[in-house]
């Protein structure tokens, strides 16, 4: 049987006097996707935005690994080994590829940015996801799947367990659609733990 590696129980958020997500129960395995799918204004972003710490919950618990945790911000939740992945890809347009996967991360020789480790790691990490982007384009000229890509290399440098995409084919093409959805099966395969998030029924089955 696969493993849990997330497990939300009880969540419920509420700003102010309205509540956006009441008692939401989750469980995200090991090698195995997940949906989350339903119309907007549901809740799946909220649910997704609590796990990968953008919010924290008004109620409720998250366990990691079996171990209660508190996810108070995304640094948290990537220590925790989760990544969200967006629907509009948070790149910097002025910085190249490279440096939009490593943005605070840089590799570094005698105090210096080390730019070739840097663009190698880049492009080992790009290969991996079986993709054609050159580490040294700047962000500005890459396409919104692209960019995508760009946040799911920097989710996998840091050797991220669990994968929150949160309607992101959402301004994809079909043929973009379709390249994602190999590359999720090939992260499936390794033993990732993805939710998808959407609410287009024909992209789930």
């Amino acid at each position: 049987m696969s493993t849990v590696l997330v497990q939300a129980k009880g969540l419920t958020k509420t700003f102010g006097t309205v509540t956006v997500l009441e008692d939401a129960s989750v469980s995200l395995y090991a090698g195995e996707i997940h949906a989350f799918l339903g119309e907007n204004g549901a809740g799946k972003s909220t649910l997704a935005k609590l796990i990968a710490g953008v919010h924290t919950p008004t109620c409720g618990t998250i366990t990691v690994n079996g171990k209660p945790v508190a996810i108070p911000n995304p640094r948290a939740a990537s220590a925790l080994g989760i990544a969200l992945i967006p629907q509009e890809p948070l790149t910097f347009p002025d910085l190249s590829a490279a440096e939009n996967i490593f943005v605070g991360r840089q590799p570094t020789r005698g105090g210096r940015i080390d730019w070739a480790r840097m663009f190698a790691d880049a492009k080992r990490l790009l290969d991996t996801l079986g993709v054609s982007i050159d580490p040294q384009a700047p962000a500005r000229g890459l396409s919104v799947a692209d960019r995508q890509m760009l946040e799911l290399a920097a989710a996998l440098s840091q050797d991220a367990q669990v994968l929150i995409l949160d309607e992101t084919t959402a301004s994809l093409t079909p043929g973009e659609v379709k390249q994602l959805t190999v590359i999720l099966r090939r992260l499936q395969s390794e033993g990732k733990a993805m939710a998808f998030i959407g609410h287009r029924i024909e992209e789930i089955f």
